[in-house]
């Protein structure tokens, strides 16, 4: 057997056991303190792009997601375009995507927090989706998480949120919740 053949199945027999539905016990819990921490970068932004594209070796459809980035931590992303790999997609027909990972969809506003590797099976963000939160329509440009539930603040090293949807209730602004990512980001480099 040829060694591709031998990595395709070896890929295959893990994405099988992962495709899984993961209990929330599966995936441990990760608070804002250790998000800002261990995220390479995080970008805010809007989605101008998602490009699908295939793996000639393993046939794999992997996404380059492109964000028009407004905050960033490090700074120097902001306002420029960034880039990054991510495994899953729709092409052809076929789609393939990250069990409980929330769909990206172009001109989603987004806040993520990205690991160094984008493109692995454990997905682009630090802890899944609980790197990954959307920016509301409001005129306040509030911040909600990955089920769309407002971030109301944080508090020492948690992210308080509402039940409540948005809309209902006021959350905290995209501002005000870079000024705490970079407040614990610097204090995690001293």
């Amino acid at each position: 057997m040829s060694s591709i053949s031998i990595r395709c199945i070896a890929f295959l027999a893990f994405m099988a056991v992962s495709a899984a539905p993961l209990a929330a016990s599966t995936v441990l819990p990760v608070d804002f303190a250790r998000l800002c921490q261990t995220a390479h970068h995080v970008v805010a932004g809007q989605i101008v792009e998602i490009s699908p594209l295939r793996d000639e070796q393993t046939g794999h459809i992997y996404s380059d997601v492109a964000i028009l980035v407004s905050h960033s931590s490090p700074d120097s992303l902001a306002g420029h375009r960034y880039t990054f790999r991510m495994i899953g997609g729709e092409m052809e027909g076929k789609r393939l995507s990250i069990v409980d990972f929330p769909q990206l969809q172009l001109n989603d506003r987004v806040v993520l927090f990205l690991n160094d590797r984008t493109s692995t099976v454990f997905g682009p963000t630090i802890g899944l989706w609980q790197g990954v939160f959307f920016v509301d329509d409001s005129e306040n440009a509030t911040v909600v998480d990955h089920l769309r539930h407002p971030v109301v603040g944080v508090r020492q090293e948690q992210l308080l949120r509402s039940a409540k949807s948005a809309g209902t209730v006021g959350g905290i602004s995209l501002d005000d919740f870079f000024d705490e990512i970079k407040a614990h980001r610097l204090t995690a480099s001293r």
